[in-house]
């Protein structure tokens, strides 16, 4: 099933995951290249939480248990400031940020990277434990790619959310019927289904 991109949000997985389809690339007629998945390089991810338990628990899960054709580098920062340094020395393929930080909360971070003509690009993933309902509006409006709640410990949601933003798996192109995440809401299902209303 193809898919156009369009603004808003479509929400993944029952209520964990939300796509921001805007920032991502609009489909075109022309054939697609093949991706070759045998990369050799690796890619860098920086998680930003103010929890050092989190972040260990994060980087734990990205090295040992996210199966991707690549090879994953970890990079940890305690908040925004710190995040912010490191992006502005460093090559970062993905930014993972907690929402609820003290200093500077993960939207101001992302929001920052967004308005940055040098990390624009960067693939932005927002993720807090609670709950999505207000999380989703928060991340669309502050431009992030993905929202993701992690309050399930379910490690192959953040699998499929690294993969498609970092380009493994064809985010325009979604078999219904083969999807390993039980569900894929389309914006025209959500909105016949939630009357247009999924915030």
């Amino acid at each position: 099933m193809r898919l156009e991109a369009q603004n808003g949000l479509v929400r993944f997985h029952k209520p964990y995951i939300f796509v921001n389809w805007s920032t991502l690339s609009p489909m075109t007629d022309r054939p697609r290249t093949p991706r070759v998945h045998a990369v050799a390089r690796h890619k860098t991810i920086l998680v930003v939480d103010d929890n050092p338990s989190m972040r260990a628990i994060l980087a734990i899960w990205l090295n040992r248990f996210v199966h991707l054709p690549f090879r994953l580098r970890v990079l940890t920062a305690r908040d925004g400031e710190e995040a912010w340094r490191i992006l502005c020395v460093s090559r970062v393929d993905l930014l993972l940020a907690n929402h609820h930080m003290p200093q500077t909360p993960g939207t101001q971070l992302i929001r920052r990277v967004k308005s940055s003509t040098r990390l624009r690009n960067v693939p932005c993933v927002l993720e807090s434990i609670g709950e999505l309902p207000g999380l989703a509006a928060e991340g669309l409006s502050c431009g992030a790619d993905f929202v993701i709640s992690l309050l399930n410990n379910d490690k192959s949601d953040l699998e499929f959310v690294l993969a498609t933003a970092l380009g493994v798996s064809p985010h325009m192109e979604i078999d219904l019927g083969r999807n390993p995440h039980e569900s894929v809401l389309t914006p025209q299902w959500w909105a016949t289904s939630w009357n247009s209303s999924p915030l």
